[in-house]
């Protein structure tokens, strides 16, 4: 029969330097935790303004798509009665077209703002079927 003991009188340095790198490793994961919580909530106030911004640039576009129409409308209007040039009509229809395009631009790019900020804000809903 025998008895082992084990009985570690210089390791108290060994461990107390163990407890001491544990607390450093726990306290940059807090800070790189945070660092990461910040950046998502960067992301998220971005994607927010850029989302506010192409709505307003839709809003802006349409109102100039709304007043491209009156004027073509207008110019319309006036070749038919003969008081305008048919140079000013195919400008008219120029402006109209441009207008349309660029409201149809600003549409998609709101779209596209829109899905960023859903992503950033991970408030995607997924039905199942």
């Amino acid at each position: 029969m025998g008895l082992s003991l084990k009985w570690d009188l210089f390791s108290s340095g060994a461990n107390t330097y163990k407890i001491k790198q544990a607390q450093q490793d726990s306290k940059i994961n807090n800070v790189q935790t945070d660092y990461v919580a910040s950046q998502l909530q960067l992301q998220l106030v971005t994607s927010e303004h850029a989302f506010n911004a192409a709505v307003f640039n839709y809003q802006f576009n349409l109102s100039n798509f709304g007043a491209a129409q009156k004027y073509y409308q207008d110019i319309i209007r006036l070749y038919k009665s003969g008081q305008a040039l048919f140079i000013e009509l195919l400008d008219a229809q120029n402006q109209l077209i441009q207008a349309e395009l660029q409201s149809n631009i600003s549409l998609y790019e709101t779209h596209i703002k829109a899905a960023e900020f859903e992503r950033a804000s991970a408030t995607l809903n997924i039905q199942s079927y």
